[in-house]
């Protein structure tokens, strides 16, 4: 499953099983979020950010988004494509 929307400042997200792949922020002009990966099984609230052992889960969304997304006619694009900040 795949989503992307206006909420949050613009976001994206992709689902693969129990997993789901998420940035927000990607409207011009706003600061993008990191990718972000929730088990939403185990963790509905999605507290517990998985990203870092998921990269592949990150490539896969990545490349899911670039064949499928589009922005709709008179919407800004959403930069699911750029650059991550920094880990602290």
């Amino acid at each position: 499953m795949v989503w992307a929307g206006g909420g949050y400042g613009g976001q994206v997200a992709v689902r693969f099983d129990a997993k789901k792949v998420i940035r927000l922020n990607l409207f011009p002009g706003k600061k993008p979020g990191n990718r972000e990966v929730y088990d939403i099984v185990k963790d509905p609230a999605e507290k517990n950010d998985i990203a870092a052992e998921n990269r592949d889960l990150i490539d896969r969304a990545i490349a899911i988004l670039d064949k499928e997304y589009k922005p709709a006619p008179g919407f800004q694009a959403l930069r699911y494509k750029a650059p991550e900040q920094p880990a602290k």
